[in-house]
């Protein structure tokens, strides 16, 4: 089992991996074969790292972790410390103590190995990587001098795409030194002489930002040329540059005030044109954001903010009061955003009927009238999921996939010809792969439960239904910058005319009442985003801490 996960995992099939690895760790509790039991928990860990699926991985590491310490098993527990240590530095919450876990356990790794100092250059580059995300690039660049200072006299220690790329991001300030300016420049050169395509749009997105502070004409021509090989380069490291490489440009347009540009770059790959009217445009990275404002009669507003209180952009507080207010009027919103502000719940107030735009042509509405209705599903519970309540609806459904019958292949089958979906289960965010993020169902008999947005996205949904994903974090957006969550994307780009999801845990005892009253709005209203108003506002005035309703967005 261990080596054909292991297999899976190296192909980019994360769910086949877990399919076969949750069966065979449900007999360890059993069984005490702690160094098999603990490999697993290794190949799992890794994989829920890999997918950034973070509360699984602290739950199959440490699990692990106890089996290789109980059974004395010294190098196990040393191929567990980097991934703790990744673990801590990704579920960073800033403000918290993960900084000094990540420091414990990159120093552990380093005294139990002191003759591989390739492990101090890694230790030191992944505590690097958190003080940027605290936007601490002075204590970042003291961290890169010394690993740098190791890095001379250990020929272990390769410079990779992803040591410029973190170097490139903490010495993009125009006050660093320009010493060591030129020798990230001097290692990218070196590096693309021998560059797949994906580490060529990773290099250029990295010297892109690393000069657009220094040699502006420069810098914006190596992000373009990052975005533009991106296109044929399917890879998620290239992927992700492509996103960073619009989020610099998007910034760099708001500073020199060039609205109308930054319109233009928020619609990406797929040049989506903004409305012409009643339309908001937001990016926002590190402590900088740019918002802009089409009101009603057409007249372009925004705002660029430089230096925000903290690292992590608050979205309620994004939009100035004054921009906002150039809103007043609008029967209904659209939103252009980029990650990771796309799929924030408080982007605009719960009383303004808005809706995030997608990247695929929005359908006309739904032309098919059968309701679908998935519920009561029932994941392997190995993932700790909690059980959800059973449906409740003062409708029947015209097809309803209950239980064990609620498979992702008779899921697949029935969303094809719907008018109206919805989705009461589990959803799980893997905020590393655009297409990986899934809903928890039933098993099919090989195991695999996962429904993932990959396998949405390929079904053409010819009914163009309205889906409401009446799943706890349906919407979840990520906390990365590079990628928000994908399910409402994915039914979008299937022919799904428009996706109701939460960015919070539902309330079972309530979601069926509150849905029928959604529901029976949009057989109404011409307007998803006005009929999620409007069933919000009403189911607010009578349940005032029903915080969830709050969390419901619209994309289309």
């Amino acid at each position: 089992v261990e080596q054909g996960a292991q297999a899976m995992d190296a192909r980019g099939d994360h769910a086949g991996a877990e399919a076969a690895l949750l069966p065979a760790l449900a007999q360890c509790a059993a069984t005490r074969l702690d160094y098999r039991c603990a490999s697993l928990d290794l190949v799992l860990g890794d994989s829920y790292l890999t997918t950034l699926r973070l509360p699984d991985a602290r739950r199959v590491l440490a699990d692990g972790w106890t089996r290789a310490r109980r059974g004395g098993e010294w190098n196990l527990e040393q191929r567990f410390l980097p991934l703790l240590a990744q673990l801590e530095a990704f579920e960073d919450d800033v403000a918290g103590s993960r900084l000094a876990l990540v420091r414990a356990y990159t120093d552990e790794m380093r005294l139990r190995e002191p003759s591989r100092c390739e492990l101090d250059v890694w230790g030191r580059e992944l505590v690097a990587t958190v003080l940027v995300n605290r936007v601490d690039l002075a204590g970042a660049r003291a961290e890169l001098a010394r690993a740098d200072e190791i890095r001379r006299t250990c020929p272990a220690a390769v410079t990779n795409t992803g040591s410029v790329f973190l170097a490139a991001h903490v010495l993009r300030d125009p006050a660093a030194p320009p010493a060591a300016v030129a020798a990230v420049r001097a290692e990218i050169a070196a590096l693309r002489a021998t560059a797949s395509p994906t580490d060529r749009v990773v290099l250029d997105q990295s010297e892109g930002r690393l000069l657009i502070d220094r040699d502006h004409a420069a810098g914006v021509a190596l992000l373009e040329r990052a975005i533009a090989a991106a296109r044929t380069v399917s890879s998620v490291d290239a992927q992700k540059a492509r996103s960073y490489a619009y989020s610099i440009l998007t910034l760099d347009a708001g500073r020199a005030g060039e609205w109308t540009r930054v319109w233009q770059l928020l619609g990406g790959d797929a040049r989506l044109a903004a409305p012409a009217t009643c339309a908001v445009g937001a990016a926002a990275e590190d402590r900088r954001s740019v918002v802009v404002v089409r009101d009603g009669s057409g007249a372009e507003y925004g705002a660029f903010e430089d230096a925000h209180a903290g690292p992590i952009v608050d979205a309620a507080d994004l939009m100035p009061a004054e921009l906002r207010d150039r809103l007043q009027g609008c029967a209904a919103i659209d939103v252009l955003a980029r990650p990771p502000i796309l799929g924030m719940p408080d982007l605009l107030p719960p009383e303004l009927a808005w809706s995030y735009r997608g990247d695929s042509a929005p359908s006309s509405g739904p032309i098919a009238t059968s309701r679908l209705v998935i519920a009561g599903a029932e994941p392997p519970a190995a993932l700790g999921l909690p059980r959800l309540a059973p449906w409740r609806s003062a409708a029947p459904a015209d097809v309803e996939l209950d239980g064990p019958a609620a498979t992702p292949a008779r899921v697949l089958a029935e969303l094809a010809h719907a008018g109206y979906v919805e989705v009461h289960a589990h959803g799980v965010l893997d905020a590393a792969r655009a297409d990986g993020s899934f809903l928890a169902l039933s098993p099919h008999a090989d195991g695999r439960f996962a429904l993932t947005a990959a396998e949405i996205r390929a079904q053409p949904l010819a009914g163009h239904p309205i889906v409401v994903l009446a799943a706890c974090h349906g919407a979840q957006a990520a906390t990365y910058r590079h990628e928000s969550w994908s399910l409402p994307a994915a039914f979008l780009a299937a022919g799904a005319s428009a996706v109701i999801a939460s960015s919070d845990v539902i309330s079972d005892a309530d979601a069926g009442a509150f849905f029928d009253d959604l529901r029976a709005r949009l057989a109404r209203e011409l307007s998803p985003a006005v009929a999620l108003r409007d069933a919000r506002v009403a189911w607010l005035a009578g349940h005032p801490t029903a915080s969830w309703v709050r969390s419901l967005m619209v994309f289309h």
